[in-house]
């Protein structure tokens, strides 16, 4: 079960109660059946309007389109779901939190490549199961995975593959295609943070 359509109808719908995001709330209810004949979402409200429960249930490459349609500035084959703006702000780095960044639930990270750090933003459930978008590089992955008894180890099977595994096998322009890939270290700062606050950074 990962929970980010749920989550993304929940961030609309927030701001919609706040006077805007009508138009990503009713984009993204209609898109539920595009991004997965089979997926089945509950999404559960307190009369505040906070979110107390949500989960989706698609395959890893329905999961996968969420990430795309981000990554394309919220369209989804040349038709729009969500506006630029709503887009741009679900996956930009607004509050440090637990060492990392978060913005419209989705998480925010810098990850290791060749000699530079890329951003990295990622919708994040119970047990690994996640979708990541690195936008300087134009990729999207997605981890189903179901480590649902250790933090640290939801993490090593899922977004902590994407530094380690996954991106010193990525070229780019230029690059020696037969270059070795070679594993690299990397654990997530992801944690309890050491101000214990949210501190707005945008």
């Amino acid at each position: 079960m990962n929970r980010v359509l749920s989550f993304l109808l929940f961030a609309a719908l927030a701001a919609a109660a706040n006077g805007s995001g009508a138009e990503e709330l009713t984009g993204l209810w209609k898109a539920k059946k595009r991004f997965g004949p089979d997926a089945r979402g509950t999404l559960t409200m307190q009369r505040t309007g906070t979110a107390v429960n949500g989960a989706d249930s698609r395959t890893a490459r329905d999961f996968m389109k969420l990430g795309q349609l981000l990554l394309d500035g919220g369209t989804w084959k040349g038709r729009r779901i969500v506006s630029r703006e709503f887009a741009a702000r679900a996956g930009a780095p607004l509050y440090n939190l637990r060492n990392i960044h978060y913005g419209y639930l989705w998480w925010s990270e810098d990850y290791p490549y060749k000699q530079r750090t890329v951003r990295s933003f990622s919708a994040r459930g119970a047990g690994g199961q996640s979708t990541t978008v690195i936008p300087e590089l134009g990729l999207v992955v997605t981890t189903l995975a179901g480590n649902y008894f250790s933090r640290k180890g939801m993490f090593a099977a899922s977004t902590d593959l994407i530094p380690r595994v996954i991106l010193p096998a990525v070229r780019e322009a230029g690059d020696d295609p037969n270059a070795p890939v070679v594993e690299r270290d990397y654990v997530s700062p992801y944690g309890r943070s050491t101000n214990g606050s949210r501190v707005h950074v945008h």
